[in-house]
C-alpha cells in the first residue's frame, strides 16, 4: 500500500505542451526517444498534438505542436512510444461518429517533426471495430517499429500486429488472432516482449451467456507472427464457473510472461493472482498477490530492472474508498521488495527522476521531475 508519497523537492523543469480556452484536451501520454528527447502526444478536439522537448532544458522543438488531422475524421492519441535515429511512433483511434467502426491508425514523426508514412497513418488493421471508449496502448519492437495488440467487438476476439521502421505491415492487413477459433469471447488483451524478441499475450476469457470464465496466453514468432503456444493458445486459468475472471496484465520477470488476473467469486471480493509461464507456454509457478477482502481493479505492470515485474492497482473494502497498492513479483514468483538499488534512477545518477504528463484548466503541462 502507497502510504506516504513524497512531493518531488527539485523540478529539473516543466512545460506546457499545448493551451486553449476553448478546445477540448485530454488523454496526455509521453516517452523518450532514442536521443533523450521528451515526446508528448495529447488530443485535441478530433486531432491529436504532438510536441518534442529537450531533455536539459526542456525547450520545445517545434513553435507549435505537430497536428495529426485527417477531414471529418477523428484521430484521438492512444499512445507514443520511441522509434530509432529520434523518432517517435504515435497511435490514434480513427472513426467518423461515435457509433461507426474504430480502427487504429499509426504515423511516425522523425526528430525533425517530418512524417514518412503516409498523412492519414498507417491502419494497423481495416475490418472490426475497437470498444467504444478502447485506446489500446503499444510497444516498440526495438528495430523502429511497433507491435500492437487490441480486441474487436464483433467478434469479441484479440488480435496482434507488428508494423516496420517503413510503416509495412508483417502480419497481414488485419494482424493475427490470439486464437484460431473464436467460439469463447477474448477481450481485453494486454502484451509483453520477451527478453528473446518474443511478443506474448494475455487476456481474459469467457463463454458467451454463461458464467465460465478463464485467462489465457499467447507467444507469437516475431518475425511472422506465427502462434507458437498452440492454435489457442494456453490456459493460465482454466475456463470454470465463477463471479468473473478478468483484467488479464502481462508482465515479465526474467524471460518468462508473467500473468496477473483478477479471480472475483463475488462482487465484493476480489483475489488478485499470478501465474508465470516458461518458453514452452506451462505454469511455472503461481502466486497469490492479494487476496485480501475488498475489490481490485485498474492494474497495471511494468518491468523492473533487476528482472522482477512491478504492479499496481486501485482497490478498497467498502464502496467508495480507495487505496493505490503495489507489489513486486520475483521471477521465481515470490513477492518482496527488490535487491540493492532504485529502479527509479532513470539517468543513473543515484537520484530518482520522473517524466510525467497532465491536465490543467485549458493546459496540458509536461514535467520532468528529480
Amino acid at each position: 500500500k502507497v502510504t506516504g508519497v513524497q512531493t518531488c523537492a527539485l523540478p529539473i523543469w516543466s512545460r506546457v505542451v499545448s493551451e486553449s480556452a476553448t478546445a477540448y484536451m485530454a488523454s496526455a501520454h509521453v516517452t523518450v526517444a532514442s536521443d533523450g528527447f521528451v515526446w508528448v502526444e495529447h488530443i485535441r478536439d478530433k486531432t491529436t498534438s504532438v510536441q518534442r522537448f529537450s531533455p536539459g532544458k526542456g525547450t520545445a522543438s517545434f513553435a507549435s505542436p505537430i497536428s495529426i488531422v485527417e477531414g471529418t475524421f477523428n484521430q484521438l492519441g492512444a499512445d507514443i512510444q520511441p522509434s530509432v535515429d529520434g523518432a517517435v511512433i504515435v497511435s490514434c483511434v480513427r472513426y467518423t461518429t461515435f457509433t461507426g467502426a474504430k480502427t487504429l491508425r499509426a504515423h511516425r514523426i522523425n526528430a525533425d517533426g517530418t512524417r514518412p508514412w503516409a498523412a492519414v497513418g498507417v491502419f494497423v488493421f481495416s475490418t472490426g471495430s475497437l470498444q467504444f471508449g478502447n485506446f489500446p496502448y503499444f510497444l516498440p519492437d526495438g528495430s523502429g517499429g511497433a507491435y500492437f495488440c487490441w480486441y474487436t467487438t464483433g467478434p469479441l476476439q484479440s488480435w496482434i500486429q507488428r508494423i516496420d521502421a517503413n510503416g509495412a505491415l508483417l502480419y497481414g492487413t488485419n494482424g493475427v488472432a490470439v486464437t484460431a477459433t473464436s467460439t469463447d469471447e477474448r477481450v481485453s488483451p494486454t502484451m509483453v516482449i520477451g527478453a528473446d524478441g518474443r511478443p506474448m499475450v494475455a487476456w481474459s476469457q469467457h463463454t458467451p451467456n454463461t458464467s465460465i470464465y478463464g485467462v489465457g496466453a499467447q507467444s507469437f514468432d516475431p518475425a511472422t507472427g506465427a502462434r507458437q503456444w498452440g492454435a489457442n493458445g494456453v490456459a493460465v486459468e482454466p475456463m470454470s464457473a465463477t463471479y468473473s475472471r478478468a483484467w488479464a496484465t502481462a508482465g515479465r520477470a526474467g524471460n518468462q510472461l508473467v500473468c496477473m488476473y483478477d479471480d472475483s467469486p463475488s462482487a465484493t471480493q476480489d483475489n488478485y493472482r499470478a501465474a508465470g509461464l516458461d518458453a514452452t507456454g506451462a505454469v511455472a509457478w503461481r502466486s497469490d498477490v492479494a487476496t485480501n477482502a475488498g475489490v481490485k481493479y485498474r492494474f497495471a505492470a511494468a518491468n523492473a530492472a533487476d528482472g522482477g515485474c512491478v504492479v499496481g492497482w486501485q482497490g478498497g473494502t467498502t464502496i467508495g474508498a480507495s487505496d493505490v497498492l503495489i507489489a513486486r513479483i520475483a521471477p521465481n514468483g515470490s513477492l518482496g521488495p527488490p535487491p540493492a538499488g532504485n529502479p527509479a534512477d532513470l539517468n543513473g545518477d543515484g537520484q530518482a527522476e520522473i517524466i510525467a504528463v497532465g491536465r490543467a484548466t485549458g493546459n496540458v503541462v509536461i514535467y520532468r521531475q528529480r
